[in-house]
């Protein structure tokens, strides 16, 4: 593959790689075509570390799918950016909710951890803008169902990072999708989970949660965020379906490739 190279490369002299101590992972998947970009981002491209583009840089829809289609989408960004990285997060996915619905309760949890805990609030974000996305692939575009779908993905995320939510009020909570979602996103599609609940006991949010995660966990290389166990997403997706089959919702799994390749 030809690696893209900067928009505006700086000369040997000026163009400092960081150590890789100082680079932390940064998923492909989640920046949009034809944006500007919030941080440095950086490629592991046979053993040699490349600035793939610098912040502020566009990111066109060919590279970014160049990058999908190689595998080279498992980039990496500056650590002393990071805070770029979870605003575009956070700006991402906020125009979603309804203001005055319980989300920003739970929302403002988060926040409380965000000076101390940046890499855990990125993380619950990352997986909201994941589950976004195939939520508008199969229409939920709106209303009580998204505000409770979010809900229960931040406090999906806010459990399996150890963040106590005894601290929120029972009503933010609530909700079936919310409770059906912190309790069945282990479940299996074919009905073998932990649970052993039924296709037909498996809602569409729950069916997204257990995608959404499985997904998430590859492509960062699981709890320990390890370099060697990064998988790139279509990888990823594909084994879902071939090694995995019976796991997740075939049909999400093929709309979550769709998305990628637009």
């Amino acid at each position: 593959m030809r690696v893209p190279a900067p928009h505006a490369p700086a000369s040997a002299g000026e163009l400092q790689i960081p150590h890789r101590s100082e680079l932390v992972p940064l998923p492909l998947a989640t920046l949009e075509a034809d944006s500007k970009i919030p941080v440095d981002i950086y490629l592991d491209h046979d053993g040699d570390w490349i600035l793939c583009r610098s912040q502020g840089d566009l990111l066109s829809t060919e590279v970014r799918r160049e990058l999908l289609e190689a595998g080279k989408d498992a980039l990496w960004m500056p650590l002393q950016q990071r805070q770029h990285y979870l605003e575009y997060l956070r700006s991402s996915i906020r125009g979603e909710w309804n203001p005055r619905s319980g989300i920003v309760w739970v929302s403002d949890f988060l926040e409380q951890h965000a000076t101390e805990k940046p890499q855990v609030i990125e993380a619950v974000y990352r997986r909201v803008r994941y589950a976004l996305l195939l939520a508008h692939d199969v229409g939920i575009d709106g209303g009580d169902l998204l505000d409770d779908f979010c809900r229960g993905m931040m406090l999906l995320g806010a459990k399996l990072e150890g963040l106590d939510l005894s601290s929120l009020a029972e009503e933010h909570c609530c909700g079936d999708s919310v409770r059906a979602i912190l309790e069945g996103y282990q479940e299996r599609f074919d009905g073998t989970g932990p649970r052993g609940w039924s296709r037909e006991q498996q809602r569409l949010p729950v069916r997204i949660a257990s995608l959404v995660i499985a997904f998430d966990e590859a492509t960062m290389g699981g709890p320990d965020l390890s370099s060697d166990r990064r998988r790139c997403a279509f990888d990823v997706l594909r084994s879902f379906i071939v090694e995995d089959h019976g796991a997740y919702d075939p049909r999400l799994v093929a709309g979550f490739i769709r998305i990628l390749e637009r």
